[in-house]
């Protein structure tokens, strides 16, 4: 039995001691040494369930997720009492996406031990992830009750108020966070994103440039710190400073994307789009529609990233017939193995799409998925759901790429980081949509501006309304009232009134954005 752990310090011989020794390295945070421990405990008994449960904590811990789930499942299915291993065994399952499954982990954690605040963190991580919000919120009270010093309980909940849109509330817990961890750089710059950044943050704004300039930060809190320097540096109106930020933070991060072999190549994504424009071409779409499923439930808005995917789904939710059912990652995933798939394959790939709107967004007519990178998965789409609609975001090309450059994206694509791969993504996105446009029935895709939205929000909701085969309904002008949640970084401006604030925002920069040498590639889009 190989667990990979370190040769012991010292062999413990009675039993009950070894446990004993093992227990306390594994508290003190020295898990190799407990690993170790544990091993000899488990090769005199392997049924020792003591040895099991602080073995897959311990690799759990040291981030060996896959090693750690074999000990603690076994052990949790056999009555194990400790809250440790359930704190593990969500943690692990957290990280495998798996979170209802990691939920309930954390709430046997919780009914274990009633006094520890952060399981509770840990659960409301989940629930958050599951659109939970209200039970998400209330375990986050409950955190910080018990422990008001949690920086975690604060910081997570200055994540979760604005995705309900009470912005106010979460720069507070915001600002409670980073007092309370003042030298924590995650912290600080979820402060300047909670809100716009007044004359009254400078305190807030001096500590990030500190952070800015301290040798000792990781490459990936200094990132953080860029972006949320450029940001509240937008917010004060200082263009120039702004912009150097996130120049900064962009050859910061593609810096570290490409020394893990992530970087962006151009070439292949031609020919990537030529291949769907070659495999799904109008014929070919003719031929396999007839073999697709009959639903009208799906409304796909797509997209190039930041065109307005978000409001549109913020508008359309809002109508009573229509759900929001967020970015989905289904068609990303789903539509590359369809290619080869069989008929059969298909029909139940589609099955299990369709009951995932169902199960996200019950008892409606239709349901938006927003993914706007749902694009580049058009041909197999409406080749499995021939009946959905598809609306497509348009927004001007320089705000676009100037938005995706300056967004810290959780999962950030490969070419965002640079105006001159940013500039070759998008001419991409354009020649396959013009190749969709041509391919896909008219009375499937329905094409939208931004622009036009937030000058002629009616007129234009009008259509998409009508589009999506429904009646009108005037809650659709008010979508800063859809109370749904919102995670991703438009979260702020679709809980304002339609406004035209980021139209032409480029031309802000633009003084400057003509001095860096690869915006000429955006501005001939």
């Amino acid at each position: 039995m190989d667990h990979s752990a370190p040769p012991c310090v010292e062999k413990v011989l009675d039993p009950e001691s070894q446990l004993d020794a093992a227990d306390l390295a594994r508290k003190q945070g020295d898990f190799e040494t407990a690993c170790c421990i544990y091993e000899q405990a488990l090769l005199r008994d392997s049924g020792c369930t003591r040895a099991a449960a602080g073995m897959g904590i311990c690799l759990q811990r040291m981030g060996r997720r896959s090693a750690a789930l074999q000990y603690l499942a076994s052990v949790a299915s056999a009555g194990c009492d400790d809250p440790d291993l359930f704190v593990s065994l969500g943690s692990c399952y957290f990280g495998l996406g798996k979170w209802d499954v990691a939920a309930n982990a954390f709430r046997r954690a919780i009914g274990l031990n009633q006094t520890a605040a952060q399981p509770r963190v840990s659960l409301a991580h989940c629930l958050i992830k599951m659109g939970e919000s209200a039970e998400a919120e209330e375990n986050l009270r409950q955190a910080i009750e018990l422990d008001p010093n949690l920086a975690s309980a604060h910081d997570l909940m200055s994540f979760l108020l604005p995705e309900i849109g009470r912005f106010d509330e979460a720069k507070e817990f915001a600002r409670r966070a980073s007092q309370i961890e003042p030298d924590n750089p995650a912290y600080a710059v979820r402060y300047v994103y909670g809100g716009k950044v007044t004359l009254d943050d400078l305190a807030f704004v001096e500590r990030l440039e500190a952070m800015a300039r301290s040798k000792d930060i990781s490459a990936a809190n200094r990132i953080r710190v860029e972006y949320g320097l450029g940001k509240a540096m937008e917010d004060l109106e200082r263009f120039q400073e702004s912009l150097g930020h996130y120049l900064r933070a962009n050859s910061l991060a593609g810096k570290e994307m490409r020394s893990h072999g992530q970087g962006f190549n151009s070439d292949e994504h031609v020919r990537e789009v030529d291949y769907l424009i070659d495999a799904f071409s109008k014929n070919e779409l003719k031929r396999r529609a007839p073999h697709g499923s009959e639903s009208e439930l799906p409304v796909f808005i797509v997209g190039m990233m930041r065109s307005g995917t978000t409001l549109t789904e913020q508008i359309l939710s809002s109508h009573p017939q229509v759900g929001g059912a967020g970015e989905l990652d289904f068609w990303i995933k789903e539509g590359p193995r369809s290619l080869q798939a069989s008929s059969s394959a298909i029909r139940a790939t589609t099955e299990e799409y369709l009951r995932l709107l169902e199960r996200t967004c019950p008892e409606k007519a239709r349901v938006c998925d927003k993914m706007p990178q749902n694009y580049m998965s058009l041909g197999p789409i409406h080749s499995a759901l021939p009946n959905a609609r598809i609306i497509h975001c348009r927004r001007d090309a320089r705000d676009t790429c100037l938005s995706i450059f300056t967004v810290p994206f959780a999962f950030h694509p490969p070419f965002a980081y640079s105006f001159k791969n940013l500039a070759g993504a998008y001419r991409q996105y354009q020649r396959l949509m013009d190749h969709w446009r041509q391919a896909l029935p008219p009375n499937r895709l329905l094409e939208v501006d931004y622009e036009e939205l937030v000058a002629d929000q009616e007129g234009v909701t009008r259509r998409m309304i009508q589009f999506l085969g429904l009646e009108w309904s005037d809650l659709c002008l008010q979508p800063q009232n859809n109370n749904r949640l919102v995670t991703t970084p438009s979260r702020w401006q679709v809980r304002q009134p339609v406004y035209k604030k980021s139209v032409s925002r480029w031309k802000r920069f633009e003084p400057w954005l003509r001095q860096v040498e690869d915006w000429r590639y955006v501005d001939e889009l």
